[in-house]
């Protein structure tokens, strides 16, 4: 069998923002980002392909930030990030901030092409946002946010951050959801 690898350059733009911008002011939700995109560089006369693959995660990412969104989201198969995931050891993470997130990054815990990039994401959104990052399943997704808009209009969250003296907390992992009618 033959393999082929490809470069994945780190996306610095995003080709379609202006038009992505316009859509947010109309007051529509994105969703967008899925698959990274084409990777193209600008010529004198205009865009051409590169032979690489475009991660999906850090394009995301790059586009939460340069839209400021309020919160970004990382929709992946998994209800939430784990530790020695798939081994009898496997520890499920509802919460962490950025430093322990780098430190289970450091110790290795997260597969490349699989949780690495999506953490790392996360991690940057945090870091220049100082805003919150969710990953977690399509079907926790809906829940999730509720939660974390009910804890950010509480101030119940933003106060416990306070009291334990976290900078940079915010990327957020849940177990299982809470149950909604808690919330609306």
């Amino acid at each position: 069998t033959l393999s082929r690898h490809a470069p994945s350059p780190r996306p610095l733009e995003i080709v379609e923002e202006a038009g992505l911008k316009t859509l947010l002011a109309s007051g529509l939700h994105l969703i967008a980002g899925g698959g990274g995109g084409i990777p193209v560089f600008r010529t004198e006369g205009g865009y051409e392909g590169v032979d690489a693959v475009v991660d999906k995660d850090l394009t995301s990412c790059l586009l939460a930030k340069r839209i400021k969104s309020d919160l970004f989201v990382i929709s992946t198969a998994v209800s939430n990030v784990a530790i020695h995931f798939g081994t009898p050891e496997q520890e499920n993470i509802s919460r962490m901030t950025v430093a322990e997130a780098m430190a289970c990054v450091e110790a290795g815990y997260f597969a490349p092409g699989s949780m690495l990039p999506k953490v790392l994401a996360a991690v940057d959104f945090v870091r220049a946002t100082g805003k919150e990052a969710i990953i977690t399943s399509p079907e926790n997704v809906f829940v999730i946010i509720i939660t974390v808009l009910f804890e950010a209009r509480s101030g119940r969250f933003y106060e416990e951050k306070k009291r334990q003296g976290i900078a940079e907390m915010g990327l957020i992992r849940y177990d299982k959801p809470k149950q909604i009618n808690n919330f609306l």
